[in-house]
Parts: structure tokens; sequence; C-alpha cells
């Protein structure tokens, strides 16, 4: 039932809900996680507290935060590119260079 592979009934006793172990143990994980989640009534809107949720951002001014945040990436890819290992390091340098390079080609009158 809960992978939605046919279950094989026997022919005495109670009827089968899962086709194996496996399926019934994954039940059981799904039911008790369901089980934990907050219900949405205990649940608070984010700004209703203080009576007014707050205004979203004009979308030059969320271009402009996402062009630093991008920044920030890119510098940090570089610098794990000196600090990572042989591996990784390599991959790191060279997407903080895409990432620099791609910022610069289409937002060059940023800087």
């Amino acid at each position: 039932m809960e992978c939605g592979a046919a279950v094989a009934q026997p022919t005495t006793g109670r009827p089968r809900l899962y086709c194996s172990k496996r399926c019934r143990q994954a039940a059981f994980r799904r039911s008790r996680s369901i089980a934990e989640l907050v219900p949405i009534d205990h649940m608070e809107t984010i700004g209703t507290a203080h009576g007014a949720l707050p205004t979203p951002a004009h979308p030059d001014d969320q271009v402009a935060r996402a062009i630093f945040e991008a920044r920030g990436i890119g510098a940090a890819f570089l610098r794990l590119g000196r600090e990572a290992r042989p591996a990784l390091a390599w991959r790191c340098e060279e997407v903080g260079k895409a990432i620099e390079e791609a910022l610069h080609a289409y937002f060059e009158e940023t800087e």
C-alpha cells in the first residue's frame, strides 16, 4: 500500500495492508513525522503580531541584493578554491571565476 505494489492477501487471517516489512516501516515513519508537524492553527503568520506584513522590496532593489549575494558566493567559492582538498578546490575555483565573469558581463555598471 505504501509503495503502490500489489499486496498478496492470505487465504485466512487478517487482510494485509503492506506488501513487505519495509513498506510497513516506511508507513510508520511517515505517519510519525506527520504527527510531529505543528497544526496550522498554531502557527503565526509573519508580521501579524506587529500589525502589518512587511512591504515587498522593489524589483530593482531585489536585483541589487541578488548581485551583492552572488558576489559573496563567488568570493566564497574562490576562497574555498585555495582551502579545499584538491579534488574539490579546482571545481570551487572554476565556479567562483564563472560567477565573477557572469556578474561582470551582465552587471558591469553595478560595480
